[in-house]
């Protein structure tokens, strides 16, 4: 028996060293994605199909959705103050906008693609601003009837002034869009020689899905392994004392 317990002993050690050397490994990145669907309120008549699908022109009944990533262990910049609050900045890293069946992505620089928290005194604001369009034009990026998508905007706003409780580091988890206080819009903006076309409308839902830390996997994974092996053991000497 003793050397059954030696080697529970020696496999347990094994595990549970991998587990906290996982454990105590700085984190490369904590990105965290943010999912949003809304409707769509305004088409301009540039870009706007009756029948459209999205490619080929839109219409207010086409479902609208999106989402965004941001790594929350890049430092936003919280060095600009507004009256009464700070602004911080935080980069926005990938994402994209779905319209039908027409969607386009964000690949834009970081430094051009960020998240600004407003915290006021009397009203609080969270912008995402995506800047859309390569810096050379090119008429064949994602092109709707000649237009080009060159800016998208989501805004959420409360003149109350508590949308973010005096936060003013980027959270995890999205500010509340139920509040009676609080308005969630979005807009699209695109653009070529003949105008600049906006489509608004509003946000309905804006979720979170933040990565599944590794250590506690891996913990959890060491304790099922040590467990049926202790089962085993067990059942084995059962056996040989019958």
């Amino acid at each position: 028996m003793n050397s059954h317990f030696k080697s529970i002993f020696f496999i347990m050690s094994i595990i549970l060293g991998q587990s906290l050397a996982v454990w105590t490994m700085p984190s490369e990145a904590a990105l965290v994605t943010f999912y949003f669907n809304g409707t769509i309120a305004e088409v301009p008549s540039q870009i706007k199909a009756l029948n459209g699908t999205g490619v080929n022109g839109f219409h207010e009944a086409l479902p609208f959705s999106g989402r965004y990533t941001v790594d929350t262990s890049t430092p936003g910049n919280s060095g600009r103050f507004g009256v009464g609050g700070a602004i911080n900045i935080s980069p926005i890293t990938q994402g994209s906008i779905t319209i039908g069946d027409y969607t386009v992505p964000f690949t834009a620089p970081p430094s051009e693609t960020n998240i600004d928290l407003v915290n006021f005194f009397l009203n609080d604001e969270y912008h995402a601003q995506v800047l859309l369009t390569p810096r050379v034009f090119n008429p064949n990026y994602y092109p709707v009837n000649t237009f080009v998508p060159s800016l998208f905007n989501l805004d959420i706003t409360d003149p109350s002034g508590t949308m973010l409780d005096n936060q003013t580091t980027l959270p995890e988890t999205p500010p509340s869009i139920n509040g009676l206080n609080q308005t969630a819009t979005w807009r699209l903006q695109f653009f070529n020689n003949q105008g600049q076309p906006v489509m608004r409308g509003l946000i309905t839902s804006l979720t979170t899905v933040a990565p599944v830390p590794l250590p506690a996997s891996a913990l959890l994974f060491g304790i099922g392994i040590i467990t049926l092996l202790g089962i085993g053991i067990g059942m084995r000497s059962s056996s040989l004392q019958a």
